[in-house]
């Protein structure tokens, strides 16, 4: 134990090089300064549990192997729709709403948005609003009243397929994700100017999507983006972010949200920087991977799903 700790100043000058790295020379791309960054984590690690460094000096350490690290090194999910077919080879199951699969596009889903944006809205009453089971059930039961009413006044019937317009549209796959996970999701809305869309992706411990994490992207003028940590199927407001553009015009985005081993979560919206926060609510993994579409029409070109070895 004498000797490592006696190799604390070295390291830490080794760590100093890090700093000096620009930060795009990331691990990833790098199988030596990956090396590098991985005996680092050990010391810090050893550093921790022995108590051999000053807090202040143990935090930074901390930083800068979460900094440089990549530990998203095993591919654990990766759909890009080319084959047609989002039914098999993965297996996604439709919950609610219709999803078809488009050449250009990929993943289809049409669902009728709010014609104007509304005003903005504060984090408590968005966080209220959206509980009860995630808000679906209410929704569903006002939307199934409204169809009532139109045809309890004589109004022309409409088809299964109209109808699955007008509620969430809800996919889901099952899939082994790693606690730590890198997700990548190329996407496009397609909206008119003025309306607002909102779709969200969320990460479920068990099949009744009553744990785990879930992000709600508002695709509107103003664009937001609301990260959600669900527990007993209540959501608890986590971060909220606005967008210096809107994400409804119709172009191709890359969203990429990742969390690190020591609860590190960063979410990029093409390649800029959104959030970047600390959260350990959850220990294991995820089982289940959720798209829901709230409003408007969505295209899902590629969702790619990188994770830590699993042991």
């Amino acid at each position: 134990m004498i000797r490592w700790v006696r190799c604390l100043p070295m390291w830490i000058v080794l760590a100093m090089f890090l700093v000096t790295i620009p930060f795009h020379c990331l691990a990833e791309e790098n199988p030596d300064l990956q090396a590098l960054v991985d005996e680092l984590r050990v010391l810090t690690e050893k550093s921790r549990d022995q108590r051999a460094a000053d807090r202040w000096l143990q935090q930074a350490l901390e930083d800068l192997v979460s900094k440089y690290d990549w530990p998203w090194r095993t591919e654990l999910l990766f759909e890009d729709f080319s084959d047609g077919n989002f039914t098999e080879d993965p297996a996604w199951g439709v919950i609610s709403g219709r999803f078809w699969v488009d050449a250009s596009l990929g993943l289809r889903s049409r669902v009728q948005p709010q014609r104007r944006a509304q005003d903005e809205e504060s984090r408590t009453e968005r966080s209220r609003n959206s509980r009860r089971d995630l808000g679906s059930a209410f929704v569903e039961k006002l939307l199934n009243q409204a169809f009532e009413r139109e045809e309890s006044d004589g109004g022309r019937s409409r088809s299964r397929e109209d109808t699955s317009q007008k509620g969430p549209a809800r996919i889901r796959l099952a899939a082994q994700i790693t606690n730590a996970f890198f997700l990548q999701m190329e996407f496009s809305v397609h909206n008119e100017p003025g309306v607002e869309g909102h779709f969200e992706v969320a990460l479920f411990q068990e099949q009744a999507g009553e744990y785990g994490y879930l992000l709600a992207i508002y695709t509107g003028e103003a664009g937001m983006m609301d990260l959600y940590r669900l527990r007993r199927g209540q959501r608890e407001l986590v971060s909220s972010a606005r967008l210096d553009e809107g994400l409804g015009n119709g172009e191709r985005h890359e969203l990429v949200w990742r969390q690190a081993t020591n609860g590190q979560v960063e979410v990029l919206s093409d390649g800029k920087a959104i959030m970047d926060l600390r959260d350990r609510a959850f220990r294991d993994g995820y089982r289940w991977l959720e798209l829901v579409n709230q409003g408007g029409e969505l295209g899902v070109r590629q969702v790619k799903i990188m994770g830590t070895p699993q042991e």
